[in-house]
């Protein structure tokens, strides 16, 4: 198959190098650059020269459905030629649990050929196209090996792992990667006392802002430099957020200020953040004007989004639907600036997609949010969910995403941010259509 060089970026530490030479070289070494594994999907690996960038993973449909496979071949080519990534020429490989055995051939043969065949008609070269199925695996581009499996335990021993460091530890599947760590009984307990501390000191403030007119006098305590005195938010489940009609006016932005400086202290922190930050955090992930915030902060520094929240940037946001109006589903930087209602919040999210995050970061901004909701009783879970959600698929992973994001609807039908991230992680982040941003993540 010509000299390849995967770049295997699993690990925090920087990439490690690995020039393959043949097929089995390439499949040994595949799994460590994808970073987990999975059957019943097509990966397709996207390279700049030699050297590959993103890969990416769709479901694989059931081989036999004709109509479900073209369609797949339609998308992908879609994506290559969106990005310029086919002229490069992708490799692509076929994971199943489908087996040699059952057909004496290699499974997926058809798909493989209208794939061939489909190239050939875009003028794009394939650098590999194989198949891993549970009884063996082959290269599709050797005439000679579509009937013939090899034996997986080769690719097992082949000796390119022993030049991938992450290779020394056992893959995540995919179903496993979105799964939230096994809670510590004492730090949930912790967190509950403390989210009950805050719900107490909320209605407090509810109470008294009614009788005040609408003043409070608590700030966001346990975070150094957030304000003593600020607009307090009443009950978590306010109508007047940017996720209702005919809002309300929303929290003041000193309050929501403090807001993002809760996230800058959750999310850019060393270690995970104490049981009281945690409560601040759920509370706020309750809130959909709040959790707007914290999505803005997760993306930039609390400063930024102190400046925009005092220079009324986001107030048009900050009042208007979750859902744009009917007939503009369709997002996407090349839509008619008409076709946009101003302050849609998917839009917005949709459009800063096209940024692609510092993987590291997004690597602690995953790992806070999943400790944090597997300490946050079932029932309040749903906030921190969608935001999880939304930072798998800023990640490039749609269908973690997605598997959250409904977990996060299940939780809770009426949660409007449930409602906002299902929608958005239907498509791929924009990031993964600008070829100067398709870089391994």
């Amino acid at each position: 198959m010509g000299g390849m060089t995967p770049t295997a970026s699993s690990s925090p530490s920087p990439p490690t190098v690995i020039r393959c030479a043949s097929t089995a070289e390439f499949l040994a070494a595949f799994p460590f650059v994808v970073g987990f594994t999975a059957s019943d999907s097509l990966f397709v690996m996207l390279f700049q020269g030699k050297r590959s960038r993103q890969v990416m993973r769709l479901d694989l449909p059931a081989l036999n459905d004709a109509h479900a496979c073209t369609a797949l071949i339609d998308s992908v080519c879609e994506l290559l030629r969106t990005s310029g990534a086919g002229a490069e020429g992708p490799a692509l490989v076929i994971s199943t649990r489908a087996r040699f055995a059952d057909s004496g051939a290699a499974p997926g043969q058809d798909f493989a050929r209208a794939i061939r065949r489909r190239f050939r008609r875009e003028g794009w070269r394939l650098r590999e196209l194989a198949v891993i199925a549970s009884d063996g695996w082959t290269g599709l581009l050797d005439p000679a090996g579509s009937r013939r499996p090899r034996p997986l335990a080769e690719l097992e021993s082949n000796a390119v792992r022993a030049r991938i460091p992450s290779a020394r530890s056992p893959l995540p599947a995919l179903d496993d990667l979105g799964a939230l760590p096994a809670a510590d009984p004492r730090r949930a307990a912790a967190v509950v006392s403390a989210l009950a501390q805050l719900d107490a000191r909320g209605q407090e403030h509810a109470a008294e802002a009614v009788v005040s007119g609408g003043r409070g006098g608590a700030g966001v305590p346990g975070v150094p430099g957030d304000p003593g005195d600020a607009d307090v938010p009443g009950d978590a489940s306010k109508a007047g957020s940017i996720f209702a009609a005919g809002a309300a006016p929303c929290a003041s932005p000193t309050w929501l200020g403090g807001i993002a400086r809760v996230a800058e202290a959750c999310f850019t922190g060393a270690g995970r953040p104490e049981p009281q930050l945690v409560a601040r955090l759920i509370r706020a992930a309750e809130d959909p004007d709040q959790w707007l915030v914290l999505v803005l902060t997760a993306m930039s520094r609390a400063a930024f989004v102190i400046e925009l929240l005092e220079a009324g940037s986001v107030d048009p946001l900050l009042r208007t639907p979750v859902l744009g109006a009917a007939g503009t589903e369709s997002l996407g930087r090349g839509s008619p600036p008409a076709q946009k209602p101003a302050g849609d919040a998917q839009l917005l999210l949709h459009d800063l997609s096209s940024y692609q995050l510092d993987p590291k970061r997004l690597e602690l901004l995953i790992d806070v949010l999943g400790d944090a909701a597997a300490h946050t009783p079932s029932g309040r879970r749903s906030g921190l969910l969608a935001l999880l959600a939304w930072a798998w698929w800023v990640r490039g992973m749609g269908s973690v995403a997605g598997a959250i994001a409904d977990e996060a609807a299940r939780l809770s039908p009426t949660d409007a941010s449930a409602t906002l991230v299902r929608r958005l992680v239907a498509q791929p982040a924009l990031w993964l259509h600008d070829p100067a941003l398709l870089d391994a993540a």
